[in-house]
């Protein structure tokens, strides 16, 4: 998946920007885990966001074709943040998957 990409398009796309609000957000990879900073653009205030799992788990949730809270009950995929980060982050996942044409998996 190209993160920057994705992010930009979740900065950028009108019906996205609600959810984010006055956020940037930032993506790095650290092996099998994927680690989203989200940080407040006023207070700069940082929030992470760890998503751990197996290749194929977390390219099924990354590229929208399995709900992440669906992974995370069946024990395939491990979130560490509120719950309100997990939802918040299935619905930026499924809802910028749901936008892109013609490009490439995310993982």
């Amino acid at each position: 998946m190209n993160w920057d990409q994705w992010v930009d398009h979740i900065q950028k796309t009108d019906f996205l920007r609600p959810l984010v609000g006055n956020e940037r957000a930032s993506v790095s990879l650290e092996g099998k885990t994927i680690c989203i900073t989200f940080i407040n653009t006023i207070t700069e205030k940082q929030r992470k966001i760890l998503l751990s799992g197996n290749d194929e788990e977390l390219r099924l949730v990354c590229n929208g074709e399995s709900h992440l809270s669906k992974l995370i009950k069946q024990g395939k995929l491990s979130f560490t943040g509120t719950y309100r980060e997990q939802l918040k982050l299935e619905s930026l996942l499924y809802l910028a998957r749901s936008q892109r044409t013609g490009t490439k998996e995310m993982v």
